[in-house]
C-alpha cells in the first residue's frame, strides 16, 4: 500500500523508498510481529488513501465503491476507522476541477453507504449493542474541549515527544522531519493533503483519548 501510494501520487523511487521505511521502522514491525489488529487497520487506511485520492482526481463508480468496500472492512477490523471518514474530506484539496463537484460528493455518499451496510453485519451478532458500552472509559465527552481544551493534550503531546523518537529511531525519525519540513516549505499538495490526513486524527486522539499507546499512531 505504501509503495503504491508513493509511486502513483509522487514518483517511484518515493514509493520505493517508503516500503522500504514501512519493513524497517521498528514501530511498524513491533506491532505486526504482536499480530495486533492495529497493523490491518493501518493496511486498510494506506489503501483507503490510495482510493480517496484517485477518487478525488478521477471520480468513478467503481472507484466509489472499492472505496467503501475497504472503509466498511477497516470499521470491521476496529471501530477507530472512523476517523477515515473525516479524513476523506481532505482529500477535496485533490480534486480535479474537470469534473464537477457533485461527482465528488456523490462518490464520498456512495463509499459511505457502502461502508456503512458493512458495518451494519455486525447487528447479526448478539454482542453488537456492546461495542460502545465501554467508551467513557477509553474517550474523553465532547464537551471536554470546553472546559479543559489543553487537557489531556498537553500531557499525550509530551508523551508523543518522549517515546515516537525511540520507536522510530533516530535516523528514520530525522527523515519524518525533513519530509514533513519539505512539504511545508515546498506547499506540494498532494504531500500537504496527505499530512492533514494522518494529523486529523492524532490531534483528535492526543485531545479525547483518556490513554494514550503508541499502537493508537499506527493505526493514525
Amino acid at each position: 500500500g505504501a509503495i503504491t501510494l508513493g509511486w502513483r501520487f509522487f514518483n517511484p523511487r518515493v514509493g520505493l523508498l517508503a516500503g522500504l521505511l514501512v519493513v524497517i521502522t521498528p514501530l511498524v514491525f513491533f506491532f505486526d510481529r504482536m499480530a495486533l489488529v492495529d497493523t490491518a487497520l493501518a493496511a486498510c487506511g494506506i489503501w483507503v488513501i490510495v482510493l480517496a485520492f484517485s477518487l478525488a482526481q478521477n471520480p468513478t463508480f467503481k472507484t466509489s465503491t472499492l472505496l467503501g468496500y475497504l472503509m466498511g472492512a477497516a470499521l470491521l477490523i476496529k471501530t477507530p476507522a472512523m476517523f477515515n471518514f473525516l479524513s476523506l474530506t481532505a482529500s477535496f484539496l485533490l480534486r480535479n476541477p474537470k469534473y464537477r463537484l457533485l461527482h465528488l460528493l456523490l462518490g464520498w455518499v456512495w463509499a459511505f453507504v457502502t461502508a456503512m451496510v458493512m458495518y451494519n453485519i455486525l447487528r447479526l451478532g448478539p454482542g453488537f449493542l456492546n461495542l460502545s458500552s465501554r467508551n467513557q472509559d477509553y474517550v474523553h465527552p465532547l464537551n471536554r474541549i470546553i472546559e479543559y481544551p489543553l487537557d489531556p493534550l498537553f500531557p499525550h503531546l509530551r508523551d508523543l515527544i518522549d517515546w515516537w523518537p525511540k520507536m522510530m529511531t533516530p535516523p528514520i525519525f530525522v527523515l519524518v522531519l525533513i519530509g514533513i519540513a519539505w512539504t511545508l516549505l515546498s506547499r506540494q499538495r498532494t504531500a500537504l493533503v496527505l499530512l492533514l490526513w494522518v494529523s486529523i486524527p492524532l490531534a483528535v486522539e492526543l485531545e479525547y483519548l483518556k490513554t494514550f499507546t503508541a499502537r493508537y499512531v499506527l493505526s493514525a
